[in-house]
């Protein structure tokens, strides 16, 4: 392999040229075709491989089903999961975020969200609304569908840093994965397709000074505390949110219990609050999907889905260097994010928040 395709992968891949080199050597070995993108020698400086497997050629199966699932798997299920596998690699190796500064037609944007609720046009003490408070531009991610956990966090850090910067960027999701992961967390994304906690990704994406993630209540002994702490600090992050049937559906507000059978678990931001006519509190939510980027949730709907909610505490001045950004205001993936898996590095919580953590 020429020395040019070596520093462009060294460089591509975020990993050291010396690594990368003796990864082709070994895909070499190991009898792999040796062409773009390069899928053997990715996985093998990043070092996704296990060395029983190794002995045991079992690594070697495993390449070869990332590679052609159709062409090596005879079991119509197996090929769906390696082929997803497959899809999920390419998709990493591939490309980076698709961004713009103009919202695709097919992407809710807030104006026509405001049209559906117009209670947050509304200017008074009992609306606070984050980014028209602190006159701070909106940046918008969407997928075509699906629970997420990294989303929330990408955009939370840029309304952080855009609290002290004007021209504060965003993380591209895509490159991040593919230069800042270790293998073992690639391992886990790539083959197992298996996300993490929404506020663990967010501590890695902060400053190393910053204070530990603590949840915080919202239950109504937490009202005024909550308000203040949005006020003070900015949007809050929504971790492990159950969602049912009915979250799925086209309406932009959600009140009372949540119906239908239980989804999977997801993460949204906070960006701001108000008090309904019967001083009913309700939350003004960013989601990440084509239809649905801006939702309104009571306070009794947020609490029967049981998710956790943090704020940042710490003042972000800037993304850390090592992270890939753009300065676009949407970004947009496919086959990127997962849902929220709790199974996992369980955070403690209060027990005001909800009653139990549900499995899935």
């Amino acid at each position: 392999m020429s020395e040019e395709v070596l520093n462009n992968c060294a460089i591509y891949w975020n990993c050291n040229i010396d690594k990368v080199r003796n990864s082709f050597n070994e895909a070499i070995i190991l009898g792999y075709p040796i062409i773009e993108p390069y899928y053997v020698p990715f996985l093998l400086a990043k070092e996704i491989k296990d060395e029983q497997m190794f002995i045991s050629g079992a690594l070697r199966n495993r390449f070869y089903c990332i590679l052609a699932p159709i062409q090596f798997i005879h079991d119509q299920g197996a090929q769906n999961t390696w082929s997803k596998c497959n899809a999920r690699l390419s998709q990493i190796l591939q490309y980076g975020d698709s961004t713009s500064n103009l919202l695709p037609e097919y992407v809710q944007t807030y104006e026509q969200f405001l049209e559906l609720v117009p209670a947050w046009k509304v200017t008074s003490d009992k609306v606070f609304v984050f980014h028209r408070e602190k006159e701070i531009k909106l940046k918008q991610r969407s997928q075509k569908s699906g629970l997420s956990y990294i989303h929330a966090a990408l955009v939370l850090q840029y309304y952080m840093v855009a609290q002290n910067r004007e021209d504060a960027g965003m993380i591209d999701m895509i490159r991040m994965i593919r230069t800042c992961w270790s293998g073992v967390k690639l391992d886990k994304y790539i083959f197992n397709d298996v996300g993490d906690l929404s506020h663990q990704i967010l501590k890695t994406l902060l400053q190393p000074e910053t204070a530990p993630l603590t949840p915080h209540g919202i239950s109504q002994e937490n009202e005024s505390a909550f308000m203040t702490a949005m006020q003070t600090y900015g949007p809050a992050l929504v971790s492990v949110f159950a969602v049912h049937d009915d979250f799925c559906g086209d309406q932009a507000s959600y009140d009372g219990m949540p119906s239908g059978a239980l989804l999977g678990y997801h993460s949204m931001i906070i960006i701001g609050y108000r008090r309904d006519d019967r001083n009913n509190l309700w939350f003004l939510v960013q989601n990440w999907w084509h239809h649905k980027q801006f939702i309104e949730i009571s306070q009794d709907y947020m609490l029967n889905c049981e998710c956790v909610v943090y704020f940042v505490r710490t003042p972000q001045i800037d993304i850390p260097s090592v992270f890939p950004i753009h300065n676009h205001h949407f970004a947009e993936n496919t086959n990127v994010d997962k849902p929220e898996n709790i199974m996992f590095n369980m955070p403690p919580v209060y027990p005001q928040m909800f009653h139990k953590y549900k499995s899935f």
